[in-house]
């Protein structure tokens, strides 16, 4: 499965037909330069027979109302939220009151595994959670595991394998085609469009232009 975020435009959707699942955010500009008005929606969903994914400004702002306005007027394949700290109990409960008020299949971002944290790994309870409130797709950003320095131990990868085994993450990385992303048993690939290393609406770094997606997606470009 290929995810690209942040689509912005039909032109851009069109584009990208090649791919699963097209994920968009809904704002203003104010919160983010990547952001889309409610009523551009329409257009990104019809010019592509990819899945829609819709992420809302941040989720625990936001009542069960007003979700399911949203995706009543969106009418998206996925409701995506941005995953709360497992630590902060208060704001988890919330969360899961509001996804279990939502029956569309949900996407959880915000999840990161990097070479000195690897404690996703040790979340399992949280994101068993996640899942019996409808997640149907996790999605985090790994570090460098595609690039000959990757310093993520060898027994520290065997872990995140048997995580990506028991649920559906799509992992995003440095990759420059589909054919550099390593096998660690994943559900698939993400992309976010962006300018290069700015930060995007999950708190990734990983954005890139374009341009880039479509070459790292193996999508030709237009003559």
């Amino acid at each position: 499965m290929i995810k690209v975020n942040q689509v912005v435009s039909a032109a851009e959707a069109q584009r990208l037909r090649h791919v699963d699942v097209l994920g968009v955010y809904v704002g203003s500009g104010d919160e983010h330069d990547r952001a889309v008005a409610s009523g551009e929606v329409p257009a990104i969903r019809a010019a592509s027979g990819a899945r829609l994914s819709v992420a809302l400004t941040p989720s625990r702002r936001l009542t069960a109302d007003a979700v399911h306005q949203a995706l009543r007027d969106l009418r998206p394949d996925y409701f995506e939220f941005t995953a709360v700290d497992p630590e902060k109990t208060e704001d988890v409960r919330r969360q899961m009151d509001l996804l279990e008020e939502i029956d569309v299949p949900k996407v959880a971002n915000g999840f990161f595994l990097l070479d000195d944290d690897l404690s996703l790994t040790d979340r399992a309870d949280y994101l068993d959670q996640l899942r019996a409130a409808g997640v149907a797709l996790f999605q985090v950003e790994l570090e460098l595991v595609a690039e000959p320095g990757c310093r993520i131990s060898a027994s520290g990868l065997k872990t995140v394998s048997r995580m990506f085994a028991d649920l559906p993450f799509l992992i995003s990385d440095r990759f420059r085609r589909i054919s550099d992303v390593p096998d660690l048993g994943q559900h698939g690939v993400s992309f976010t469009i962006g300018k290069d290393g700015a930060v995007s609406y999950d708190h990734s770094t990983r954005s890139m232009s374009l341009p880039r997606v479509l070459r790292a997606t193996s999508a030709p470009e237009p003559r």
